[in-house]
């Protein structure tokens, strides 16, 4: 049976939100709530919300309760920035969360990887930052689209 990139990519979008559905439950957040913390823990230079719904595709009404959200619970402080940007901080209540969540997509990964040997990974991984960097380069040149 022949694998395209499309069924590629549909089971690895079913497959990874089923790990941070798994991550919501043990952390008791939602789903928004756990993508939102993974994401600045995952992505220190990109703080603020414009950043997540742009990197993540998320709708800002989404986004906009789960950093309410995580704010009410201490997870997250909103900062001033120049202009009306709002930068969000990890607090150290988040840590353990961060941590649990970290945890699967580690778990998530190994799988990816089970029977790879150290070389076969490394290739992967060298394509697959080709891809990115022609994607990037096409998305430079002629901007979002």
């Amino acid at each position: 049976m022949k694998v395209t990139f499309w069924d590629f990519y549909s089971i690895f979008d079913k497959e990874y939100s089923n790990v941070i559905k798994k991550a919501a439950e043990e952390t008791g957040l939602s789903v928004n709530e756990i993508s939102v913390l993974l994401f600045l823990a995952n992505n220190p230079s990109a703080d603020t919300a414009a950043d997540i719904m742009r990197v993540r595709k998320a709708a800002k009404s989404h986004i906009s309760l789960a950093v309410s959200q995580l704010t009410e619970k201490g997870c997250l402080t909103q900062q001033p920035g120049s202009g009306r940007k709002i930068h969000l901080k990890l607090t150290p209540s988040a840590e353990p969360l961060i941590a649990i969540g970290r945890k699967k997509q580690k778990q998530f990964l190994d799988r990816i990887f089970q029977d790879f040997s150290p070389s076969e990974k490394e290739v992967f991984l060298s394509c697959f930052a080709h891809i990115i960097s022609n994607l990037q380069e096409e998305e430079d040149q002629h901007g979002d689209r």
